[in-house]
């Protein structure tokens, strides 16, 4: 039992540094929710109900892949500061954007859209 738990909580420790966004990680990401929004687009246009569907399924792996960034910063009792601060408020932003989008209380899609692009500049500026 002992020899177990060791084990687990190496491949904590070597999975630990992947939960750790950088710059080139938090872009790509950002591009990967850029492309999968313009196939929504794209299948908008097609058919309404698909393309709906499509554009909110096109912000999960952002929401999730950035919740869990900021879970493991929360979990190690690492201080927001700065940049990471700001990241977490655009995040935040989001998924209220997104639950009320979803539940049709606020329809403005495209603020969505503009919450994404103020986390790429702001990720581009950071050094």
């Amino acid at each position: 039992m002992v020899h177990r738990m060791a084990s687990s909580s190496c491949l904590i420790g070597i999975f630990d540094k992947f939960l750790l966004m950088d710059k080139q990680k938090s872009l790509s990401l950002i591009y990967l929710t850029a492309a999968l929004v313009a196939v929504a687009g794209l299948l908008h246009l097609v058919s309404y109900g698909v393309g709906k569907v499509m554009l909110f399924l096109a912000f999960g792996p952002y929401l999730y892949v950035q919740t869990r960034h900021f879970l493991a910063l929360k979990r190690k009792k690492i201080k927001l500061q700065g940049l990471e601060k700001k990241r977490f408020y655009i995040l935040i932003t989001l998924w209220i954007s997104m639950t009320f989008t979803v539940i049709d209380l606020y329809p403005v899609k495209f603020f969505l859209l503009v919450l994404v692009m103020l986390d790429y500049l702001m990720v581009v500026q950071s050094e």
